[in-house]
C-alpha cells in the first residue's frame, strides 16, 4: 500500500485535476491520497479571516469566491446532475460551517489561534469531498476521512504544530483494521492535526507533505510518493537556469537540508516521520508520471 501526497498545484484548475482523477482511477486501488486544498483555496480562507474583522459584509463575499472556485472545477469532474446535486448539498453544509466562524470572528472582533486553523483547514476538507464523489461517479469505490476521525494526533501548538507519532499509529492502526480495503481508495485531507484536547491544529503552510509521511509512517506504506507539477528536485532552479539537471537520489538528509534551505519541492520536516522506518519518498510528476523523479531513501546514490 502506498501513501501519495497530492498538492494544490496539480489541482489547480479543473481541467488539472480531471488529470489527477484519471491517474489516481488507474494507478491507485489500495492507496492512501492525503490532499493538500485546490490551488489558491488557503490563500482565499486565510485573507478571509482579515475580511471578515473588517466587515460583515466581506463575509458573504468570501463564501462565494470559494463557493465559484471550487463550482469551477466540479463542472469539469462531474457531468451527471444527480451526483452534482448531491455534493453541492454536501459542499452546502461546509459552507455554512465556514460562513459561522467567519460571523464568530467579526462579533467577537478577535480571530484567536483556535480559530484560524480551524478556518485554515476548509479548503483540504473540501478537496477530500470533491475528489471522492468524482471518483465515485465513475465506478471507482472511494471515500474520505478526516485526520480527527483517523486520530491524528498532535502537540497542541496552533498554526506549528507537530505530531504525536506514537499515539497517532495506535489510532491509525485501529481504524485501518475496521476500515481499510484493499481495492477501495482512501483520501485523508492534510494539512492539519486534532490535539489531545480536541482542538485543530495546522501544521504551518506546506503542511500536508508532512501530514502524508505521518499516515506513511503510521499505516507502514510500502512508500511516499509526492505527487508534484515538477520532475522532482533540481540542481538549480529552473526558472533561472534552464540546463539544471534533475538530482535522481537524495539521501534524507540531503532532502531536509534543502527543503529547509528553500527549495520548494517538499515541506522542510517531511522526512522526520518516514527516516526512522527507511520509507522511501518518491517525487512524481502528474503530468509525466512514468518519468525518473527523484527518490529520497537512507544512502542516495550508491
Amino acid at each position: 500500500m502506498k501513501v501519495i501526497k497530492i498538492g494544490g498545484g496539480c489541482l489547480k484548475d479543473g481541467q488539472a485535476a480531471n488529470l489527477i482523477i484519471e491517474l489516481i482511477a488507474k494507478r491507485g486501488k489500495g492507496d492512501i491520497f492525503v490532499l493538500s486544498a485546490f490551488y489558491g483555496v488557503t490563500d482565499i480562507l486565510i485573507s478571509g479571516i482579515e475580511k471578515a474583522l473588517e466587515s460583515e459584509e466581506n463575509i458573504a463575499l468570501i463564501i462565494n469566491t470559494l463557493r465559484t472556485r471550487h463550482n469551477h472545477i466540479i463542472k469539469e469532474l462531474i457531468q451527471e446532475e444527480i451526483p452534482k446535486k448531491q455534493l453541492s448539498k454536501s459542499l452546502g453544509d461546509v459552507y455554512k460551517k465556514l460562513e459561522r466562524y467567519y460571523y464568530g470572528i467579526n462579533f467577537t472582533r478577535e480571530a484567536t489561534p483556535r480559530m484560524q486553523d480551524m478556518i485554515a483547514t476548509f479548503g483540504e476538507r473540501i478537496s477530500a469531498i470533491v475528489l471522492a464523489k468524482a471518483l465515485v461517479c465513475r465506478g471507482v469505490d472511494s471515500s474520505f476521512v478526516l485526520p480527527e476521525e483517523l486520530g491524528i494526533i498532535s502537540d497542541g501548538k496552533f498554526t506549528d504544530a507537530s505530531v504525536v507519532m506514537d499515539k497517532t499509529r495506535k489510532n491509525l492502526g485501529a481504524w485501518m483494521a475496521d476500515h481499510y480495503r484493499p481495492q477501495k481508495i482512501l483520501f485523508v485531507p492534510g494539512f492539519y492535526g486534532v490535539s489531545e484536547t480536541g482542538d485543530i491544529t495546522t501544521f504551518g503552510r506546506g503542511g500536508s507533505d508532512y501530514s502524508a509521511a505521518v499516515v506513511a509512517a503510521a499505516a507502514g506504506a510500502s512508500v511516499l510518493e509526492i505527487w508534484k507539477d515538477t520532475q522532482g528536485f533540481m540542481t538549480a532552479d529552473p526558472d533561472n537556469i534552464p540546463q539544471c539537471k534533475l538530482i535522481p537520489e537524495l539521501t534524507y538528509e540531503e532532502a531536509a537540508e534543502l527543503a529547509y534551505t528553500g527549495a520548494g519541492i517538499l515541506h522542510p520536516r517531511t522526512v522526520e516521520p518516514v527516516r526512522r522506518l527507511g520509507i522511501t519518498i518518491a517525487i512524481k510528476n502528474t503530468y509525466d508520471p512514468d518519468a525518473q523523479g527523484s527518490l529520497i531513501t537512507k544512502t542516495g546514490i550508491t
